[in-house]
Order: structure tokens, then C-alpha cells, then sequence
């Protein structure tokens, strides 16, 4: 059993006094985030939208979907993805002449809420997996690029109007003349914020407790006295006058006079209000379930969200939002990472951060009149970039180009038509080119399709699952019946060594299941895949039979070869899919990993250890929020002597005040090895006594390194990058030096005992 569900944090009333304390500090944080998004999100959405409407979703999201709602730690609230959808269905329902869209597309948002909980209901969440992964990747892209040209032209104030996203970025270069720099200054500076602000992520621990968008905002409202947005006027840059005033500023009311307003069921009978209803349900549907699975991800206690129940709480609590002047709630990954990240443990945190927002929207409504437009702005714009991102396009390529053909078409139809065809046309290609790459007839690609099969049979007490024929995206849900008759705990292998195709999405789809599945106990692991050709280097590619694929070595990889020939290591460049060994440690509580790969193992014989250093990919946040990082680790173990749980890294300062908060770190005698270091353990005695002064002198010159143990193990790790050969001896180095204090420390004290 995995040592997360030993201690899972209690629920209802008793969650709430056992882990207040830490739900309330990672609430504040979300809060944080929450209301410049959701302000943000209702400027973007149009301008008859009220500007509190997704605040409003935000809280509703908070103090009432907590409770009906299927996940643990994830936040309810607006999202991005809706804008899009909001900015065509707010016009398109409007009655010519008159300025009452919104009226309509509230009722549009509560019939789409009614359709989410109807699919809750039934319990036809599941479908959402016949989705292609890269079709969803174009849907996303795609709205990422409709909020980028929806916004870009108010943050640089050009004074170009509500327009399409093709028309408003051809319009864009002959615009640009057109800037209005005061307000464009503080575009660029809150930008450049947002950029920057994950780099130092990892380097400054402080800035990582404190969430970009209000990084933006603290910064923001100071060019509002720089350059007086509180009057009209002109102000002179760069020798040219720019006029500024109260427009340049958010203009809400309080937040019951967006109550005023009722949705109106008028255009019920017709055909575009339902076109826009259905968009407001698979946007919401295609945004909310991927980020709902991803959030079990993050969770350190590893527990499952009913997916299904999600639905009915999520479209319950959009019905509610659509009545009262909101906008659509659903799960939005980005808050619910912040929220994981930051330690909540309960769906209380939830709870904290819409009360929190409540508070703030009644008791600080003056000062959030004191925000510029622009720097709302520049978050939707960064947001857009983020989906639509030139790394997106680049990850895409990397796992094939077909799947980069794939994302592209998806992003043309829905840009040129809509986001219906969009999907359609994303699914169609995604068809065709598996039918082209099978090599197959048509006839005989369809059954495949329609009847795959499987065998399940046992072997040496693992469980093995033949798939033969196409296993793609159409057929997920045959598979996952497979999986379910299996069970999870047990240990699986995967055969697709008679599989004539193997797409993306079912190679995505069994890694969420194999964390599933490890959370029970169980072991996983995939075979035959080597026998397929693919269109890229990418685990997560497209796989086709016959023909053999060619193992080629990066230079990297021939030296990390070499260098095991040199000390007679063994080395094997392949991917490793299972992940058993990893999930133990505390650093990947929280971080999922992808896979890993350029295994060296070898043997410290003096003190009888096994090593393994190889190289991982892992994710921080996932799905919209996922930032991918790459670590070369050391994985040492050492059966004839125990160690205490414990994780230890160099600290910064306001680490050191955390750690305080929520009584976390441990504290030695040395008072300068408390200082540099946070020590974290299950044991504070053991952990304590195991830390003597001779292991605590050599961590002291070593300071860089993070070192993790549990029982019989260690990992150590250095840098969030590929080591170099030379890296990788120094790792060793450190490593050998490492086990020869603990070996001699553990010898001593069996001398001792005896």
C-alpha cells in the first residue's frame, strides 16, 4: 500500500479543524490569483458582460460547488477557455440595435450547466476520453489564440474594436502606429512579469508564494498615480501626447447590482441559441474533466476525484451562476495546481478562497477600481500565449509530426468556422492518418475499430492484456473496460506487440491509469512497442507496425555509453515506463513523471549498495498549468541498513517562514546547518539522531544537492536538467561519499547495540 493513504486527511467537519491551517494559507493564495482572472475573464468576455461575473463564478465555486462536487483539492471558478465562446454568443444572441446579448447568454450558460449535470448523471463522463489528445491540445490552442487577438489590441490601446480573432490580428501590424504607450508601458511591464516570474521560481523560493497575476497588479496600480488614470488627460512620452484617463481603468459596481440581471429564455426555440449552449457545454466539458484528472495527479494523497459527480456539481453550480449574473464554473487546473502546491489538503480550501473573495469584492471595492485595464489584459494575453504557446507547437512536433498536423487543423477549422467544426475536422484528420499509417484497407481499418481485441491471461503472477488490431482514440473505452475487469493493484503488462496501431491518446490514457493503479499497490508495465515503427523519438508517438524501429544515440548518449564501458557500468538508452521505484520519494508526491530513460547501474561493493542513475521527465502543475522539467537522479539501494524518512534541500528565507507556519521543518542543535537547510521527516527524533556531525559537515560543502530517503533508499539529485557525463561522475562521487558516512554511521551503532 502506498504510505500516502495511510494518513489521508479526514473529511467534512473533522477535515476542517485537522487541516484548517494549511487549507487557509494555500486559499490565500488562490484568492490571489482568482480575482484578477476572474475580472479579467468578464472584461475578455465582452463588453455588456458585468465585470464581476466571474468573480461572481469564483464564489459560487467556492461556497457552494465544495459541497457537491466530486474532487478533493481542486478550485472551482471561471475559465479561460469560455472567453471565446463568450465573446461570439453575447453578440450573436444580442436583438439588433439593443445591447441585451447577455441576457440571452445566461440563459444559454444555465441550459449548458443543465447538459454538464445530465452527463454527470448518466455517467457519461468517460466519453470525454474519445477525444484525441492532440485534437483537444487544438481546440485549447485555438482559444488561446482567439483570447490573444481579443485582448492584445487593449493592452497596447489601439483603439481597434471588437472584431474576430483572424480579422483582429491581421488588423494588428497596421495598428500598431496606433499604440497608446502610457497604457502600453504597463501592458509590457506586466508581461514581462509574467514571463519571468517561473524562472525564478526555483532559484528564489519567495516568489514562488507569491502568484504572478497579483505580482502584476501590486506592480500595476502604481502607474495609475504615475501617470493619473484617475482623470482625463494627456500625458507626453517619447515627444508625442497620449490621452489616458477613467477608461483606462476597471469600472465595476457592487457586486449585488450584478444580481440585477435575469437570464432571458426568449431565443430558446432557436437554432443559434443552441448552438452557443452546446459550445458553452464542450468547452466547459473539454477544459473541466482533463483538469479534473489532472488534479488527482498532483494530489499527495493520491485520491480519486468521481468524475461524474464532478459534472453534476460543476453544472449544478453553473446553473446557479447563469441566475445570478456568472459565468460557467468549472474545475480550472491553474488555481487547483497553486492550490496543491502550496499545501491544501481538503476541499476547504476551496471553500476559504470564495469566502475569501467575498470579502474582498464587499469590504475592497474602491481599490479594485484602482486596477488598470491594461494589466488585466496583459494576464488574458499571456494566458492566450500560454495555450497557444510556441512550445506547445514545438512539444507537438516532438511527438510526431502528425500530431502537429493534427493540432494545426484543429486550430484552422475552429478559427475559420467554429469550435463544433473544430472538433469535427480535428477527429477527421486524426482518422485519416491513422488509416494512411495502418496500411491497411478501409474495410478492415473500420473493424479494427469497431471489435479490437484483447486477451487477458496471466504470467508468473502478473497480469497480462494482448491488444491486437488499432488501439486509438475511438476505441479508449474498450481498453479501459479491460483495465477495469484487471482491477487496480495488481501487476499489469501491457502486450501491443500484435497491436497494428498505437496513437497518442491510448499511450496518455495508460499513464493516468498506471497511477491509478500504483496508488493501490500495483506495478505496470508496457512491452512490444519496440517492434513499431514511429515518427518521432517521443515515448508518447505513434506506433505502427511492421517495421522495426532503429536505435539512434544522441552524442550525449554515446558518451553516457562510453562512460559505462569505461567502469564496466551497464547502460541501456531505452524508455522505462514503469515508475514503481520513484513514487516513493516526497519530491514526486506532487510532480507526476512522464517516463524516464539512459539508465546506468552499477554496484558500490565497499558498502554492498545497488545503484541506478538515469534520466526523468516530470511534470510541476499539469495539463494548462504543466511546466515539464528534466532531472538526471541517483537511486541508491541498500537492503542491509535502514534509514529515516527525510528530504532535505538549501532553504530560502521565506521557506524558513513557512515551514514555521505549518510547524513542518525540523530543527538541529547546529543552529547554522537549520539555517542553510530544510529538513523535513515522518520522524523528527530519528531523523535528528541519524543527522550527526560528520554527515551534517559533508552536506555543509555540498550545499547544492537534494537528498530524499525512506527506508532502504536514497535520491539524490542536483539540477533541473540533463546532467553531463562528467555531472553524472560527480553525482556518483557525491553519492559514494554519501553511503560510505551513512554505512559507517549504522555500523557503529550495531557495535554500539551489541
Amino acid at each position: 500500500m502506498d504510505t500516502n493513504t495511510l494518513n489521508l486527511p479526514k473529511k467534512g467537519f473533522a477535515g476542517l479543524v485537522q487541516n484548517w491551517r494549511h487549507d487557509l494559507i494555500s486559499a490565500i493564495s488562490v484568492a490571489l490569483v482568482a480575482l484578477p482572472l476572474g475580472l479579467g475573464i468578464s472584461i475578455a468576455s465582452g463588453s455588456t458582460v458585468p465585470a464581476m461575473a466571474g468573480v461572481i463564478s469564483a464564489i459560487i465555486g467556492g461556497l457552494i460547488t465544495t459541497f457537491i462536487r466530486g474532487s478533493h483539492v481542486g478550485i472551482n471558478g471561471p475559465g479561460a477557455g469560455l472567453v471565446g465562446v463568450s465573446l461570439v454568443g453575447v453578440v450573436a444572441l444580442a436583438d439588433p440595435g439593443k445591447a441585451n446579448g447577455y441576457e440571452y447568454y445566461m440563459a444559454a450558460i444555465m441550459m449548458a450547466g443543465a447538459m454538464m449535470a445530465v452527463v454527470g448523471i448518466l455517467k457519461w463522463g468517460k466519453f470525454g476520453d474519445l477525444l484525441p489528445t492532440s485534437v483537444v491540445r487544438g481546440v485549447l490552442a485555438a482559444i488561446g489564440i482567439i483570447i490573444f487577438a481579443s485582448q492584445i489590441h487593449i493592452a497596447l490601446d489601439t483603439g481597434f474594436g471588437k472584431a474576430p480573432a483572424i480579422e483582429s490580428l491581421k488588423a494588428l501590424p497596421s495598428n500598431l502606429a496606433n499604440i497608446n504607450w502610457p497604457i502600453a508601458i504597463i501592458s509590457l511591464v506586466s508581461l514581462i512579469i509574467l514571463i519571468i516570474h517561473p524562472l525564478f521560481i526555483n532559484r528564489l523560493k519567495f516568489i514562488h508564494y507569491i502568484p504572478a497575476p497579483m505580482l502584476v497588479l501590486l506592480i500595476a496600480i502604481p502607474f495609475v498615480f504615475i501617470f493619473g488614470l484617475q482623470t482625463e488627460h494627456a500625458v507626453m512620452i517619447f515627444g508625442k501626447e497620449y490621452m489616458v484617463g477613467p477608461r483606462n481603468l476597471i469600472q465595476v459596481n457592487n457586486i449585488t447590482d450584478s444580481f440585477n440581471l435575469r437570464p432571458n429564455f426568449g431565443k430558446i426555440g432557436t437554432g443559434q441559441f443552441w448552438a452557443i449552449t452546446i459550445s458553452v457545454f464542450l468547452v466547459s466539458t473539454i477544459e473541466s474533466l482533463p483538469s479534473s484528472k489532472a488534479v488527482d495527479k498532483l494530489d499527495p494523497y493520491k485520491r480519486q476525484t468521481n468524475l461524474n459527480k464532478d459534472l453534476v456539481g460543476n453544472g449544478i453550480s453553473t446553473i446557479l451562476a447563469g441566475f445570478v449574473g456568472g459565468l460557467p464554473v468549472i474545475t480550472v487546473i491553474v488555481r487547483s495546481s497553486l492550490n496543491i502546491n502550496h499545501g491544501a489538503r481538503t476541499k476547504w480550501s476551496n471553500f476559504f478562497h470564495g469566502l475569501l473573495l467575498l470579502a474582498v469584492v464587499f469590504f475592497f471595492i474602491d481599490e479594485i477600481q484602482m486596477v488598470p485595464l491594461a494589466a488585466l489584459a496583459a494576464i488574458l494575453v499571456f494566458t492566450g500565449i500560454k495555450l497557444a504557446s510556441p512550445k506547445m507547437f514545438k512539444d507537438t512536433w516532438k511527438r510526431g509530426y502528425e500530431q502537429f498536423v493534427i493540432v494545426a487543423v484543429t486550430i484552422v477549422t475552429t478559427l475559420q468556422f467554429d469550435l463544433k467544426t473544430g472538433l469535427a475536422g480535428g477527429i477527421f484528420i486524426t482518422l485519416l492518418i491513422h488509416l494512411v499509417k495502418s496500411h491497411i484497407p478501409v474495410n478492415t481499418f473500420f473493424k479494427y475499430l469497431r471489435k479490437p481485441q484483447y486477451n487477458i491471461s496471466k504470467d508468473d503472477n502478473k497480469v497480462v492484456l494482448k491488444v491486437r488490431g488499432i488501439s486509438n482514440f475511438s476505441n479508449v473505452l474498450n481498453l479501459t473496460q479491460q483495465l477495469e475487469v484487471i482491477g487496480y493493484g495488481k501487476d499489469v503488462i501491457i502486450d501491443f506487440s500484435q497491436a497494428r496501431l498505437v496513437d497518442h491518446t491510448v499511450l496518455e490514457i495508460l499513464q493516468d491509469w498506471d497511477d491509478k493503479n500504483a496508488n493501490k499497490g500495483g506495478s505496470f508495465d508496457i512491452i512490444g512497442l519496440d517492434m513499431h515503427v514511429t515518427t518521432s523519438q517521443h515515448p508518447l508517438s505513434l506506433h505502427v507496425l511492421p517495421l522495426k524501429s532503429t536505435l539512434f544515440l544522441s552524442k550525449r548518449q554515446q558518451n553516457l555509453k562510453e562512460l559505462s564501458a569505461k567502469h564496466r557500468w551497464t547502460f541501456d538508452p531505452e524508455v522505462v515506463w514503469s515508475k514503481s521505484r520513484f513514487r516513493k520519494f516526497m519530491l514526486f508526491e506532487t510532480r507526476p513523471i512522464e517516463f524516464s530513460k539512459n539508465r546506468l547501474m552499477g554496484r558500490f561493493n565497499e558498502v554492498s549498495a545497488d545503484w541506478e542513475i538515469c534520466d526523468i521527465t516530470f511534470d510541476e502543475g499539469a495539463f494548462l498549468a504543466t511546466e515539464v522539467h528534466h532531472s538526471t537522479i541517483v537511486l541508491i539501494s541498500m537492503d542491509h541498513i535502514e534509514i529515516p524518512r527525510f528530504e532535505i534541500e538549501k532553504e530560502g528565507w521565506l521557506n524558513k517562514i513557512l515551514d514555521l507556519a505549518k510547524r513542518e521543518e525540523i530543527i538541529f542543535p547546529d543552529q547554522k546547518f537549520t539555517g542553510d537547510f530544510s529538513v523535513k521527516g515522518t520522524n523528527n527524533q530519528r531523523v535528528q539522531d541519524f543527522f550527526n556531525e560528520e554527515l551534517i559537515a559533508y552536506l555543509t560543502e555540498n550545499k547544492r544537492f537534494h537528498i530524499e530517503g525512506i527506508k532502504h533508499g536514497l535520491l539524490v539529485f542536483k539540477s533541473f536538467r540533463f546532467a553531463s557525463a562528467q555531472e553524472v561522475e560527480e553525482l556518483l562521487e557525491f553519492s559514494k561519499g554519501l553511503l560510505d558516512i551513512i554505512s559507517k554511521n549504522a555500523s557503529l551503532q550495531v557495535e554500539a547495540q551489541a
